[in-house]
């Protein structure tokens, strides 16, 4: 019975070619809009960040309002890092970052890689775990050691295990390699190579020295206020200690994962939300070609009634009909959330750790998978109700010459107003999405990109290893670019 069913779905699918085509370009649209935005949602903003207890790490930063009143955000100064880590009481530790570059040399060339300088106890905070080897704990505050990010490894040892304890150049310092760390557990986000640094140490450790970025994980059963308030009472003892770098400044506590995606969680969730309408939309519009089409198969489906046919086969049929459309619908339409995917992701400027949203997961394709076959009842499932619950003489009786009753009269009517409708919503909603899609890519910057060249350029600490030789070998950087024509 299957195959039969089959057979005659494909003859009517080649003799109505036109209504396939639409059916399957409108579900293609929707799925792969919805596929697309919902992939870039869920690995940003649904899924915890990959740590252990993440719901207790939060991000520190000093805070300063400004003359209109909004609240800026701002790194912080090594100096008051040293406080807030020595005072606080809400925390089971307070860790910094600095991001850096190193040039590395093993072998061959010497490359420059994306790196970051972190306190000892950064690792263990994060309960972060090695692909190989150890992470950095406190006992490695003196010593020369590094941490490499899993690509690293791979592009430039490839993935040799021995290059656990091996020594190499890292910054013109010696350095032995302890561990390896999963890409998707680096933080910040790329970083290649990690070693330790002590904020004591470093020169511009008054209060004017910034670029630290400050992580915390809360001590058991401590709330994000109680935090906020610990740290409002540090605020207060750093304008004493400093009061001429914190004389207006305060200190926030925010989720970790939160200050990632605060800048386009809310924009991201309207845009899934209007392409979940796009969706409903497409599913209604594919409803109301179905219905039209029944009333063109109107004489065949009570004729096949009238001689026995039981209504349970004529909705088996329409049903795996419908299945059908689906399948090519949801197959058409990953395949554009395949390509689209990569370019949305391309649009957003902070990705969590952890993060991919360049890529389909399972997770994903289940979710396109049980939309596409939601969509299939939905849109099949319908029209066959109408068609099978119609008196097989109503429509006998009408013949090719007769003319449409009442009923169906208005239902085509309706049918017919319902199209406009929806064309206007779909009209409001795709405004609306387009409008978002804007936040998401961010304000005009006021320059043509056209012809520009982005460099990655870093001072590498062991050679500028202060604030004044690092300004000194920057501003003569572009100095010597000014200098070159065109530029």
């Amino acid at each position: 019975m299957v195959m039969d069913f089959l057979r005659r779905s494909v003859r009517r699918a080649a003799a109505e070619r036109g209504l396939y085509l639409s059916v399957t370009t409108l579900l293609a649209l929707g799925i792969g809009a919805s596929t697309t935005v919902f992939s870039v949602v869920d690995a940003t903003v649904l899924r915890p960040l990959p740590f252990p207890e993440p719901e207790e790490l939060v991000f520190l930063t000093a805070t300063l309002e400004g003359s209109d009143g909004e609240i800026q955000n701002f790194l912080v100064s090594p100096a008051n890092y040293v406080v807030m880590r020595d005072r606080s009481t809400a925390f089971r530790a307070v860790e910094a970052i600095r991001a850096s570059a190193f040039d590395l040399l093993a072998d061959g060339e010497p490359v420059q890689v994306s790196g970051a300088e972190v306190t000892p106890g950064f690792f263990e905070a994060l309960r972060a775990t090695p692909v190989a080897g150890r992470l950095l704990t406190e006992t490695d505050v003196d010593d020369a050691v590094a941490v490499l990010g899993e690509g690293a490894w791979a592009r430039h040892f490839g993935r040799d295990p021995g290059v656990v304890g091996r020594t190499v150049d890292l910054g013109s310092v010696p350095t032995r390699i302890v561990g390896v760390l999963p890409d998707h557990l680096a933080l910040p986000r790329e970083t290649e190579v990690w070693r330790t640094f002590r904020p004591e140490d470093v020169r511009e450790r008054d209060q004017h020295g910034g670029g630290l970025q400050v992580i915390g994980r809360l001590a058991s059963d401590v709330a994000l206020s109680t935090a906020q308030a610990d740290m409002d009472r540090i605020a207060g003892r750093l304008r004493e200690l400093y009061p001429r770098g914190n004389s207006e400044r305060g200190i926030e506590v925010q989720d970790l994962k939160d200050s990632f995606v605060e800048d386009t969680e809310g924009a991201l969730r309207a845009l899934l939300a209007s392409v979940l309408i796009f969706m409903a939309i497409a599913c209604a519009n594919v409803s109301g070609l179905l219905l039209l089409r029944v009333r063109r198969r109107a004489s065949d489906t009570a004729l096949r009634l009238a001689l026995g046919a039981p209504r349970s086969r004529l909705l088996a049929g329409a049903l795996l009909e419908g299945v059908g459309m689906s399948a090519v619908g949801t197959g058409a339409g990953l395949a554009l959330a395949a390509v689209a995917v990569p370019r949305l992701h391309g649009v957003l400027t902070v990705v969590p750790p952890g993060a991919d949203p360049s890529a389909l997961d399972p997770r994903v394709l289940a979710a396109a998978a049980i939309l596409g076959a939601g969509t299939a009842v939905a849109f099949a499932l319908g029209p066959a109700l109408v068609a099978a619950a119609q008196a097989p003489d109503a429509f006998l009786g009408r013949g090719r010459g007769g003319t449409a009753s009442r009923g169906q009269r208005r239902l085509q009517q309706a049918t017919v107003g319902l199209q406009v409708a929806l064309g206007v919503l779909l009209v409001v909603t795709a405004t609306a999405t387009l409008g978002r899609f804007l936040d998401l890519t961010g304000t005009r910057p006021g320059y043509s990109g056209t012809d520009a060249v982005v460099l990655r350029v870093g001072a590498s600490s062991a050679r500028y290893p202060g604030f004044a030789e690092r300004s000194a070998f920057f501003f003569g950087l572009s100095e010597r670019f000014r200098s070159i024509p065109g530029v």
